[in-house]
């Protein structure tokens, strides 16, 4: 995935915080000083909010027995990959803690195709491969990207500085000040272009003794506008805030799934995605005695409630779409839509080897793998976004 690269400062904070996980202190080497990319530094730096102290904690007590999984999860540079390796932890720790050590994590050799987990259950082998895609690629780099951007810019100063996103207005006299559709950002690569073009007009800007109060810049597609203002200068290079305010916007991905007919969903991004996947079979080719499951973690998709996965519409369309897409080549035996988190749930299983649902159908209930997503009492998506979030670097950087 080509993603813009940012570097963290490596603070006094960050020394001071590894000493309180020890399991990430022996398996990590922190730099003295200087900037790194990898993603625990930003995570070290950020101990005082609650959120990412819980994801360290959680981390570090399941580092050891994870092996490869947890080690992954140190090594990652991106903030979408450090959602995808935490979403292979999540799994790992969710079976583990139901099934011990039947449970092991995969070393990846080399090019190998493999799995990230395998389960000894009876007399079978179950392999897990767990794939976390992200919804709407241009827009989630673009939401993610500006706050850590600016948050994050190698400058001498401090700041504090305030955010706005809004859609331009295309025709005179029509209000379209408030919507705006994220589907009109551009692919990855585009998006990933103006980012770097942002990042370098943001450095030049604050790196002015006396820089103007606002940046203004169109977005990528031409869609949006972006005026940043400065609020605040400071002294101290640590001491940065980004508040941001998005317009509204219009999406929610179980449209993907409930709207048109399944091959438009097979032709939507997620079908393509779920396509590209399947072929990939990362559990391998059919073999006896091996289950080849494949956990699809809705985690990233851009919706404000989450939890439709486990509701019956969704499950008619993804299994049309499922069974359609694998063409009856078995590419794996059984599809599994997840949201994963602390608390993992999911949907109900795709069966596409109806056989091993007879053989081993005990080993979904047995591994938990049967807790449907139900969202709690009275809550907003913005409350389940935060329940299912473990990492988003947005949160710590933006009000």
């Amino acid at each position: 995935m080509s993603v813009l690269a940012i570097s963290y400062p490596v603070t006094e904070s960050a020394k001071q915080a590894i000493d309180r996980y020890p399991a990430i202190g022996r398996a990590f080497c922190l730099p003295d000083s200087g900037r790194s990319e990898f993603e625990i530094v930003r995570l070290l730096s950020n101990t005082h909010y609650g959120h990412i102290h819980r994801f360290l904690e959680f981390i570090d007590k399941w580092l050891d027995v994870s092996g490869p999984i947890g080690r992954k999860v140190l090594k990652v540079k991106h903030p979408f990959q450090l959602e995808q390796a935490a979403a292979e932890l999540e799994t790992f720790v969710h079976l583990y803690e139901r099934l011990g050590t039947a449970v092991q994590a995969v070393e990846s050799a080399g090019n190998s195709v493999s799995p990230d987990v395998e389960v000894r259950f009876d007399a079978c082998t179950i392999r897990v491969e767990v794939y976390t895609p992200v919804d709407l690629m241009g827009f989630q780099l673009f939401k993610r990207y500006v706050p850590m951007v600016l948050k994050y810019l190698d400058v001498s100063c401090g700041y504090r500085l305030d955010v706005k996103i809004q859609p331009v207005q295309e025709v005179p006299g029509y209000d379209q000040a408030t919507l705006y559709y994220p589907y009109t950002i551009p692919e990855e690569n585009e998006t990933h272009k103006w980012l770097a073009e942002f990042a370098e007009g943001a450095r030049q800007w604050l790196s002015k003794e006396s820089p103007k109060q606002a940046l203004r810049m169109p977005g990528p597609g031409g869609k949006v506008d972006i005026v940043v203002k400065i609020a605040k200068l400071d002294d101290d290079p640590g001491n940065r805030q980004i508040c941001s305010i998005w317009a509204t916007r219009s999406t929610d991905t179980k449209l993907f799934f409930e709207v048109g007919t399944a091959q438009d969903t097979a032709e939507s991004p997620w079908g393509r995605n779920l396509k590209n996947k399947l072929r990939r079979q990362q559990c391998g080719e059919p073999v006896e005695g091996v289950l080849r499951m494949l956990v699809v973690n809705f985690a990233m998709a851009d919706s404000g409630w989450p939890h439709f996965i486990s509701g019956e519409k969704f499950g008619m369309r993804f299994r049309e779409v499922i069974v359609g897409l694998d063409g009856g080549k078995q590419h794996y035996d059984v599809v599994l839509p997840a949201q994963l988190g602390y608390e993992c749930c999911f949907g109900q299983p795709i069966w596409i080897n109806a056989r091993w649902e007879v053989k081993v159908g005990d080993f979904i209930a047995e591994g938990g793998l049967d807790r449907a997503c139900i969202p709690p009492p009275d809550s907003t998506p913005k409350e389940i976004e935060e329940l299912l979030s473990v990492s988003d670097p947005e949160a710590e950087s933006t009000n």
